[in-house]
């Protein structure tokens, strides 16, 4: 059999992972990729003493929902990732699904902020009370976003 270079870098792997790793404890990553402590810590440990197996990488493509490429190689293949909302959406519904996940991903706090309050004022003509707590009240129409009329000063006539 003839060996493939791949041409990964282990390192960015890693950093990849410990990107969602972060949020829980060894013994809660360990539960849910199904790997030992000892594994998580030759892999994540100080030493870093062994490259995460393909397994591995799997097991926690599966506990994040992102791809296998993604931690690969650093590519999102947001195309045939599925969505466990909007799995039997329509079409076209899954592709805004699909563009609204990898906008809020892509650490683009400006566009995550830009969408979030476009959503607001979506909501808030779709359904009563779809504010965000602690953000200011938005127009509820376009008539409120007009400012108020200027009033002409009264001159006694002379």
């Amino acid at each position: 059999m003839k060996i493939i270079d791949l041409n990964l870098n282990y390192a960015d792997i890693r950093d990849r992972i410990e990107i969602d790793k972060a949020q829980f404890k060894i013994s809660q990553w360990a539960e849910l990729t199904g790997t030992s402590r000892n594994v998580i810590s030759n892999i994540h440990g100080k030493s870093g003493k062994h490259n995460p197996s393909l397994q591995y990488i799997i097991a926690v493509s599966r506990v994040t929902g992102k791809s296998v490429e993604w931690y690969l190689y650093g590519q999102k293949d947001l195309k045939n990732t599925v969505c466990p909302t909007c799995g039997n959406w329509s079409e076209d519904v899954k592709e805004a699904c699909r563009k609204l996940r990898e906008i809020m991903e892509s650490g683009d706090d400006l566009a995550r902020e830009t969408i979030l309050n476009n959503l607001d004022l979506i909501g808030r003509g779709v359904g009563k009370g779809a504010g965000r707590p602690g953000k200011k009240d938005l127009p509820q129409s376009r008539a409120d976003m007009e400012p108020p009329a200027r009033k002409r000063k009264q001159t006694a006539a002379r």
